[in-house]
C-alpha cells in the first residue's frame, strides 16, 4: 500500500470518527430538550399541589407526579444507552446534556419539597435515575446537582405565593426559611461551581420576595389573627403591592430608550425624579417635579428643584 492510500485512510478514520461525534451529540442535545420540556411540565403539575393545602387531591397529584417522573426516566435512560463507551464518552458531551439534568434536579428536589418538606441530596437524585436493574445510566455531578438545587429558590418562590392567596401561611413561612438556609448553603459553593454566581443571585431576589411575602403575613397575623377572612383578603393585597413593587424595580434597574428617553422613564412614571437630558430630560423634570410635590422628594432633590433643572437643560 502507497503512503498516499494509508494518509487517505487515515483521514477517512478521523472523518467517521467525527461524523459519530457530531450525530451523537445531536441526539444528546435532542434528548436533552425533551428531558427539559418535560421536568417543566412537572413543575406546572406540582404547582397545583398548592391549591390544595389540606385536601385529598393533594395525594393525587403527587401520584400523578410519580408517573410523571418515570416518564422523565425513560427519557434519560435513552440518554445512557448513548453514552454506552464509559467516563470518557460522558465527560465529552457533559455540557450537552448538562441542562436537562439541571432542570431534572430542580423537578424533583421541588417534588421531595412537597412530600417531605426537606432537600432531596446528591444520593437519592442518582438512586431516582437507577434503572430496574440497579445500574446508574451516567454520573449526576455535584456540580449540575449544586445548580439544579439553586434554581428550586423560584419554584419556592411561587409556591409560597400561591399557599398565601390560599391561606396556607404557614407552608409560605416554611418556605421562606427552608429558601434562606438553602442561599446560606450553597452560597460558600460559587468559588468552586462555575455559573453558580449567577444564579444565587436570582436565588437572593427569590428570598427577598418570599421575605416580603412573609413579613406582610406576619403583620397582618398580629393585627388580625380572630378574623380569618380579613386577613386572607389583606395578605392577598399586601402581596399584590409587594409585587407591583419588585416589577417598578425592575423597570428602573433595566432602563430603557435612548438618552432622550430616560427623561421620560425616571421622571414621568416614577414621579419626583426627573434626570434625563435634552427635551425628554425636561419633560420628565417637569413630571417629575409636579409628581415631586405630592410625592416627596425625588432623586435630584425637591420635585420643584427636579422640574427647574429639566427645564434648564432644554437644547
Amino acid at each position: 500500500m502507497e503512503r498516499s492510500e494509508r494518509i487517505i485512510q487515515t483521514f477517512e478514520g478521523f472523518r467517521t470518527t467525527l461524523d459519530e461525534s457530531n450525530e451523537r451529540r445531536e441526539r444528546l442535545i435532542i434528548s436533552s430538550r425533551q428531558i427539559t420540556s418535560l421536568s417543566k411540565k412537572l413543575i406546572f403539575h406540582l404547582h397545583r399541589i398548592s391549591l390544595f393545602p389540606n385536601d385529598p387531591e393533594r395525594s393525587k397529584l403527587l401520584a400523578e407526579a410519580q408517573e410523571k417522573a418515570e416518564e422523565i426516566k425513560g427519557c434519560v435512560k435513552v440518554v445512557g444507552d448513548d453514552l454506552r463507551d464509559g467516563d470518557l464518552t460522558y465527560w465529552a458531551y457533559a455540557r450537552n446534556i448538562s441542562g436537562g439534568v439541571q432542570e431534572y434536579i430542580e423537578a424533583v428536589s421541588f417534588m421531595h419539597y412537597l412530600q417531605y418538606e426537606s432537600l432531596i441530596n446528591l444520593e437519592q437524585v442518582r438512586q431516582a435515575l437507577h434503572a430496574e436493574d440497579g445500574t446508574e445510566p451516567f454520573e449526576i455531578t455535584q456540580e449540575d446537582y449544586a445548580l439544579g438545587i439553586s434554581d428550586l429558590s423560584g419554584e419556592l418562590m411561587r409556591y409560597a405565593t400561591n399557599c398565601s392567596s390560599t391561606g396556607d401561611f404557614k407552608a409560605a413561612l416554611r418556605a421562606c426559611t427552608f429558601v434562606r438556609d438553602l442561599k446560606s448553603g450553597l452560597d460558600s459553593a460559587q468559588p468552586y461551581v462555575r455559573d453558580l454566581g449567577k444564579k444565587q443571585s436570582i436565588t437572593e431576589q427569590s428570598l427577598l420576595k418570599i421575605e416580603k411575602i412573609c413579613y406582610a403575613i406576619q403583620l397582618r397575623i398580629l393585627e388580625y389573627a380572630d378574623r380569618p377572612e380579613v386577613l386572607a383578603h389583606l395578605t392577598k393585597r399586601a402581596m399584590e403591592e409587594s409585587q407591583e413593587v419588585g416589577a417598578d424595580s425592575m423597570d428602573v434597574e433595566g432602563g430603557g430608550g435612548g438618552p432622550n428617553d430616560s427623561g421620560r422613564t425616571s421622571g414621568g412614571d416614577r414621579g419626583g425624579r426627573g434626570r434625563g437630558r435634552g427635551r425628554g430630560g425636561a419633560r420628565g423634570g417637569f413630571q417629575g417635579g409636579n409628581r415631586g410635590k405630592r410625592g416627596g422628594a425625588g432623586a435630584g432633590g425637591s420635585g420643584t428643584e427636579a422640574g427647574d433643572v429639566g427645564d434648564g437643560q432644554v437644547a
